[in-house]
């Protein structure tokens, strides 16, 4: 999906609207933008105004991106982790 399906869609999307996109992925669709990015596929990465990801599923450690492989190693993701909003009941 990161290697065909996402630049075939940027490409689509690109044609008809002639406009960077804003990608916002869940899941497996964070995990296609990681793919399409370490692979510095032109398509995606020329035609991308920002990119979010919601609920990654993804390890970074076998990735042939060297900024991926230092980012994998680094910790990062523990710092930035966010716990779970939990909700309260007010009375």
């Amino acid at each position: 999906m990161g290697k065909y399906d996402l630049p075939a869609a940027f490409r689509y999307i690109n044609k008809v609207t002639g406009r960077k996109i804003h990608y916002v992925g869940h899941s497996q669709g964070t995990l296609s933008m990681f793919i399409a990015l370490s692979k510095e596929i032109k398509t995606v990465s020329d035609n991308l105004a920002s990119y979010h990801a919601f609920g990654p599923v993804a390890y970074l450690t076998h990735q042939s991106s060297q900024v991926m492989k230092t980012l994998s190693k680094s910790g990062l993701s523990s710092i930035l982790y966010v716990p779970p909003f939990q909700h309260r009941k007010i009375m």
